[in-house]
């Protein structure tokens, strides 16, 4: 077993790292270091950024009662430690602490500490036991929630897989969830109205989860990598998904989004790969880039009204899907858009669409096409390899680029 003493204020047998004079154990002194365990000095006011970072096979510590500050990413990636005593001294614990220290199981928070950063936890996926002690006026865990609330906010901001939101946490903080492997599903109750950006993101066991109606938003990378998620559902209220929300739910199938909801953010279900249907609501007035990037097995959409273009590549080589509803608001079709959807026999273009893409059906075994009037170039490639019994080209036409119809038997 290596272990290690760190000093102050007196010799010392086994010179460890150097203790600044403000009795501050610097930055980074025992990063990626491989002992098991280590005595910090009672002198020691303060543990710095770093100071520990990626110890990997430090099982236990002992932090004297004379420490007021653990500092930013402190202990983060020690992966072998199991528990930790943090004093009553105390008061402040930096941003992403314990980051990663995935064999942690259980932490206590004392009555003494009155500052924790969000993401102090992120990451630590066998943590099953939090406790705030009574007594502490920043935080609480009430009701034995095993969590982390800050009192006068009511915000749940560290969770972990068996946490039970009280119906007095009206919202959960970023990350407050995040990597937390074991959990598989979570009530959330209607006194949340809003949930963080990240909030469950890597919880690569959660099964399902239902969002109340009070919630208004789903932030951004909220279910990010949530692989086994095969079900969520989504109460009437949301107005609001961000960017990159579902982002990786390869186990997701379907989703209904309700008709309240009006923004759709860049890559929400980007790599959903096994979705196979989505309703989208008629009132999104805001459609981000590339939502359905990677979703290999989706078979039917309806694009909402309102929505003016299909970005380039939107559909690329989506082989399941059989039936695209493209509304009267599309004006662009973009570039390789539908490329190689090898279900697609139909679609109907609407009247208003005035751009059609290079390669924009290429490879699509369409049987029949009414190009519309707006149309006055059609682009290269845009049609080639399609299955055509019947084309209507109309006299707005007036360029055709190379390879247009190639292929078109």
């Amino acid at each position: 077993m290596q272990s290690c003493m760190v000093c102050g204020g007196q010799p010392r047998k086994n010179p460890g790292a150097p203790i600044k004079e403000n009795n501050e154990l610097p930055q980074h002194v025992f990063h990626g270091c491989k002992f098991t365990s280590i005595l910090i000095s009672t002198s020691v006011t303060r543990i710095d950024n770093d100071a520990f970072y990626g110890c990997s096979g430090l099982t236990s510590i002992t932090i004297p009662n004379s420490v007021k500050y653990i500092s930013r990413e402190a202990f983060a990636y020690c992966s072998g430690l199991t528990s930790i005593t943090i004093p009553n001294s105390v008061k402040i614990i930096g941003r992403e602490a314990f980051h990663n220290c995935s064999g942690l199981i259980s932490i206590t928070i004392p009555n003494s500490v009155t500052d924790i950063y969000d993401e102090t936890f992120v990451g630590c996926s066998g943590l099953s036991s939090i406790k705030v002690e009574s007594g502490n006026k920043r935080y609480d865990s009430r009701n034995s929630c095993n969590a982390i609330i800050e009192t006068s906010s009511n915000r749940l901001i560290t969770g972990c897989k068996n946490t039970t939101i009280p119906n007095s946490v009206t919202s959960i903080g970023s990350e407050a969830f995040r990597g937390c492997n074991g959990l598989t599903s979570i009530s959330i109750p209607n006194s949340v109205t809003s949930i963080g950006s990240e909030a469950f993101a890597y919880c690569k066991s959660l099964k399902s989860i239902n969002i109340p109606e009070t919630v208004l938003g789903i932030e951004e990378r909220t279910f990010y990598d949530c692989e086994s998620l095969e079900s969520i559902n989504i109460s009437v209220g949301l107005t609001t998904i961000g960017r990159y929300a579902f982002y990786g739910c390869k186990s997701l199938k379907s989703i209904v989004i309700p008709e309240s909801v009006t923004t759709i953010g860049d890559n929400v279900f980007y790599g959903c790969k096994s979705i196979k249907s989505i309703h989208l609501p008629n009132n999104v007035t805001s459609f981000g880039k590339n939502v359905f990037e990677d979703c290999k097995s989706l078979e039917s959409i309806i694009i909402p009204n309102g929505v003016t273009q299909i970005d380039d590549k939107e559909f690329r080589k989506f082989n399941s899907l059989k039936s695209v509803t493209l509304p009267d608001s599309i004006k662009t079709i973009g570039k390789y858009s539908f490329e190689e959807c090898k279900s697609l026999e139909s679609i109907n273009i609407p009247d208003g669409v005035t751009s059609i893409g290079l390669g924009a059906f290429d490879g699509c075994p369409l049987k029949s096409i009414i190009i519309p009037d707006g149309i006055t170039c059609i682009e290269t490639a845009t049609f080639s390899h399609c299955s055509f019994t019947s084309i209507s080209i109309p006299k707005s036409v007036t360029s055709i680029g190379s390879f247009a119809f190639y292929g078109c038997i």
